[in-house]
């Protein structure tokens, strides 16, 4: 089965919480594969309860709840600024969730952000990483280590390697991918599986239409 992009399964991961779970099979395009049910309710069970890459099941729908800030790291393309912004334009309408891209290249070569922006108190809770492959592992690192980095202060070096390793693996693999980060286990059982962050890797120099 073809991978999923892990910005559409970020979008996933709010509609399947939050738009009605009998909504229609859409009417197959000539020369093309009818969608089933079946198919639906595969696809819905690899994104929402389950990890592609690890193969680890979870017994609830992870999901956001609060607000979807987005920042873009990297030098984007317009092309690319333009399907994340048409992505989440089109979620926002479906979900009626807030999600807002906050900070990218594009906005700051345009002059949109003030002048005191500071991306570190901007609430940015999903980072996408558009990055060309050879760098892209490196960017990432840090953050996907982020708690191991805590833990281990002294081990940074191997820590870092191991990661940036696994991340090459993935990006060997896949169009692209992301981490999640999920609310503290000592959450009231109302938050559980609920999304508090979310790291996005995009090799940059795909075609639009892979992305």
């Amino acid at each position: 089965m073809r991978r999923v992009c892990a910005i559409a399964s970020l979008v996933f991961a709010l509609t399947a919480f939050t738009t009605p779970a009998t909504a229609q099979t859409p009417n197959p395009a000539p020369k093309k594969k009818q969608i089933t049910h079946a198919d639906i309710l595969t696809n819905f069970e690899i994104i929402a309860f389950g990890a592609e890459y690890s193969g680890r099941k979870y017994d609830y729908v992870r999901k956001w709840q609060n607000p979807v800030v987005i920042g873009i790291q990297g030098i984007t393309t317009p092309e690319f600024e333009q399907i994340v912004s048409s992505t989440m334009n089109r979620l926002r309408k479906l979900t009626k969730h807030r999600i807002e891209i906050r900070y990218s290249h594009g906005m700051k070569k345009a002059g949109y952000l003030p002048k005191d922006f500071d991306i570190r108190k901007a609430g940015i809770n999903t980072v996408i990483y558009f990055y060309p492959r050879k760098i892209l592992a490196r960017k990432m690192a840090p953050n996907f280590a982020g708690a191991e980095l805590r833990r281990n202060p002294g081990q940074k070096k191997q820590i870092l390697q191991r990661v940036e390793n696994d991340i090459n693996r993935l990006i060997n693999i896949s169009t692209c991918f992301a981490n999640i980060k999920f609310a503290v286990k000592h959450q009231p059982k109302a938050l559980k599986g609920t999304i508090k962050a979310a790291l996005i890797g995009v090799p940059a120099g795909l075609s639009p239409r892979v992305i």
